[in-house]
């Protein structure tokens, strides 16, 4: 009973691994893969966990975006996390839904929110369009 108990819980923790989160990224002492802004505020941090290489840190949505847009569509088994700007936790950018800003914002952002639903993406779309993750790529790349 124990070694099939214990056997059940490696087994899990193996199937598990890399696919509820990416990895911690050190605040303040990395920069953008992009635009190489220091990251600061982690509930903007974006990533791509690729199947094999490092992860790219990305300082917001905007910025994977535009990466995936000049270096073409991730592959399959790629990871792209993004926060839940309601939230603040991590979700799958390929499932999320974007606001994309009606104007530039101020500064050097893009000003993209993701969100876990379209009700609550939609609840901000005064700020911008919905969309979710191949339209907002598709408007990146226009």
């Amino acid at each position: 009973m124990r070694r099939s108990l214990l056997l059940a819980t490696l087994l899990a923790a193996a199937c598990g691994r890399g696919t509820d989160a990416p990895p911690a990224i050190a605040y303040g002492q990395v920069n953008c893969d992009y635009c190489h802004m220091s990251v600061e505020v982690e509930r903007r941090a974006a990533q791509l966990v690729p199947v094999a290489g490092r992860p790219r840190v990305f300082d917001e949505s905007g910025c994977l975006l535009h990466a995936l847009a000049v270096a073409g569509a991730p592959e399959p088994g790629d990871r792209l996390w993004v926060h839940d700007e309601a939230t603040g936790a991590w979700i799958d950018a390929r499932t999320a839904f974007f606001v994309l800003p009606s104007r530039p914002p101020a500064g050097m952002m893009y000003g993209v929110l993701a969100y876990a639903d379209r009700a609550r993406a939609a609840a901000r779309r005064g700020e911008g369009r919905v969309v979710d993750f191949a339209a907002a790529l598709a408007a990146v790349r226009s």
